[in-house]
């Protein structure tokens, strides 16, 4: 894909696909050495990662965290009794 595809497809500026090739932040082919190509399931991957959690996922982390390490002996004995009683 061109730069003007991938920032027609994905909403981003050629100034900005630019930058990010001269920092090496994106993944692109120079086959001749001059123009500049994009592979789309490249990008993709890079639009998709540091992908950030939902307030229930979130939420979910913090109660596991703290039933752990917060908890004390009650709570760590209660997480061991639910992992015995799970078939």
């Amino acid at each position: 894909m061109t730069p003007d595809e991938v920032s027609l497809m994905y909403g981003l500026s050629k100034d900005y696909l630019y930058h990010l090739t001269s920092e090496r932040v994106i993944l692109f082919h120079k086959p001749n050495g001059k123009k500049i190509f994009f592979d789309k399931e490249e990008v993709e991957n890079w639009l998709l990662q540091n992908r950030q959690d939902t307030v229930e996922e979130t939420q979910q982390k913090a109660t596991l965290y703290n039933l752990k390490n917060k908890g004390g002996v009650r709570c760590r004995i209660y997480i061991i009794n639910q992992r015995i009683e799970r078939p």
